[in-house]
């Protein structure tokens, strides 16, 4: 099996009465070849993850309900 580096992202959602749910949504997204090559992209665009992300995955809840980024992170999949 060959591995491949990702951008592991793990969300938690509030419902609109302000109650948080138990369950996460996790998004694994771009892959990388090396984990330092990740963690560098990490380091270069945190600040742009943890707003412009965050504001599109918002976007796809129903209204009334927030996000959050609770994980950030590098992960390692086996394809």
């Amino acid at each position: 099996m060959i591995e491949t580096v990702m951008l592991y992202i793990a969300l938690s959602v509030t419902e609109p009465d302000g109650n948080k749910m138990e369950e996460e949504i996790r998004v694994m997204s771009k892959h990388f070849d090396t984990t330092e090559e990740c963690d560098d992209f990490i380091v270069n665009w945190e600040f742009f993850i943890r707003s412009r992300g965050l504001d599109a995955a918002s976007s796809l809840l129903k209204e009334g309900y927030e996000a959050e980024i609770v994980e950030l992170g590098c992960t390692t999949v086996e394809k």
